[in-house]
């Protein structure tokens, strides 16, 4: 067995890639591709690494001012680092740096190239934790850019000049809960949780691939991949969302977002990036129109929809303002006291039911959800601390409307319309009809899939040449 590939091999794995990535970038089932690509190196977590791999595509975008940040939250261990690692083996090489500790003047000077600053840890509540020195040229690289004036070395400090940076794409993992407002405003904190299943899972990858000696190769080095070859065929950067109208209220008058909290402004900006990059991935499905020497990339709904469908629950969780390891919390009191808020509860009874080994994580969560007026102390009863449920916090979530129903909402749209003023530069070859077969949902796929495996063959159905109704001539049945 050859471990060591000639560079026949090479030219040709590289035509491989190419060719694959042609075929799934011009699918309607990318996004599913794509999740089978990133679980190679991340199990479970779906939803977390399709968000995070989105929002990191952001940083293909123009305007910079689109380019959004986030925050991989998570107690230790649970996989937050490898995550991160696994979206961006499949970005070009010279689009992103990643570190665990940098100072402030480099982070303002030589890093113009990387449109993506990854960080291994940031904790900006520690005066001595990681990377905490750092906490303010983040938060303005993440919205904004940055501007310093500095003495110019290569005059020996004679003369000054003026460094600038364009906003970037910022990602970092924490262990931290709380989240002040400002980098709220900035980042979407996608929460990572692990379980026993999770675990098993990613033990045994682990022992497997161990017994495999050219995936060990592959492994060190080897960051090939057909999503990164496929983007060297997205060309265009900025996108048109011509459906802009349709995401203000429904037929009947009904605001599709909800505008109950503030923090709706910063949200939106998200979700519409997020929609924006879905639309940049499938640009070779997608209209392109030139307007004023620019070309767009006309997004459609399913795009917003994929959005919703895979991104919604975090966007929804910034809306309501706290760590989804608090709303975990939150969901189980809740569940417990049947919604009487009269009803107490042992903390020790949250604390064991959540599987959540240390007292002093059980006090501090607590003590977050008593800040925020969502529960309170009710009792103690010798070494057992009560708590009940009190009303506080927005529950309501970012879209003010179903699913379903905004699914409904729009499949009104017709794109042919929305875009007969402009002559189009490129015409996707096989357009799709608007269909929920265009949106992202694993479980719908997996239940049709077992219903494949319990039914393995094709009936293919000829009708008469007379057709006449409900008359079949020939049933046919292909293995």
């Amino acid at each position: 067995m050859t471990l060591i590939k000639t560079t026949k091999e090479v030219s040709e794995q590289e035509i491989g890639l190419f060719t694959e990535a042609k075929t799934k970038f011009r699918s309607p089932k990318l996004l599913y591709y794509i999740h089978e690509e990133l679980s190679k190196d991340h199990i479970n977590d779906d939803n977390e690494k399709m968000t995070g791999f989105i929002g990191t595509c952001t940083s293909k975008l123009k305007p910079s001012s689109l380019r959004k940040s986030i925050k991989f939250s998570g107690d230790t261990s649970v996989g937050k680092d490898n995550l991160m690692r696994s979206i961006l083996k499949h970005f070009p090489d010279d689009s992103y740096i990643f570190l665990t500790n940098a100072t402030r003047s480099v982070m303002e000077d030589d890093i113009a190239k990387y449109d993506i600053i990854c960080y291994s840890e940031v904790n900006k509540e520690q005066i001595d934790g990681a990377n905490y020195h750092l906490k303010e040229t983040i938060k303005q690289m993440s919205e904004g850019g940055t501007i310093s004036l500095k003495k110019d070395v290569l005059t020996g400090y004679k003369t000054t000049r003026t460094s600038k940076q364009e906003q970037k794409t910022v990602l970092y993992s924490t262990t931290e809960i709380s989240n002040d407002e400002e980098s709220a405003t900035r980042f979407i904190d996608i929460a990572l949780r692990g379980n026993p299943n999770k675990t098993r899972a990613v033990n045994e990858d682990t022992i497997i691939k161990h017994g495999d000696p050219l995936t060990l190769i592959e492994s060190q080095g080897n960051n090939n991949s057909w999503i990164k070859k496929g983007f060297e065929s997205l060309k265009v950067d900025y996108v048109l969302i011509p459906y802009w109208n349709y995401l203000l209220e429904d037929e009947e008058g009904k605001e599709i977002i909800n505008y109950d909290n503030p923090r709706s402004q910063r949200d939106l900006k998200k979700l519409l990036a997020f929609t924006c990059a879905i639309s940049w991935l499938f640009q070779l499905q997608r209209y392109t129109i030139e307007i004023n020497g620019i070309m767009f990339v006309v997004s459609e709904p399913q795009d917003f929809l994929n959005a919703v469908k895979i991104c919604g629950r975090f966007f929804n969780q910034s809306y309501k303002g706290f760590d989804e390891r608090l709303q975990t919390i939150l969901d189980f009191v809740e569940e417990y006291t049947k919604g009487d808020f009269t009803k107490p509860i042992p903390r020790e009874i949250i604390q064991r039911s959540l599987s959540i080994k240390s007292k002093n994580t059980i006090k501090k969560r607590i003590r977050e959800l008593e800040d925020k007026n969502l529960i309170e102390f009710s009792h103690k009863e010798g070494n057992s601390v009560f708590y009940r449920r009190c009303q506080g916090g927005s529950q309501s979530g970012l879209i003010n409307m179903p699913f379903d129903d905004l699914f409904e909402h729009l499949s009104h749209f017709n794109i042919i319309e929305a875009i007969k003023e402009y002559t189009p530069i490129y015409t996707p070859i096989n357009h799709p009809e608007f269909s929920l077969d265009l949106i992202f949902d694993l479980e719908r796929q997996n239940k049709e899939q077992d219903v494949k495996n319990l039914f393995p063959y094709t009936v293919i159905v000829r009708k008469s040449s007379t057709v006449l109704p409900k008359k079949i001539d020939t049933l046919e049945i292909i293995s």
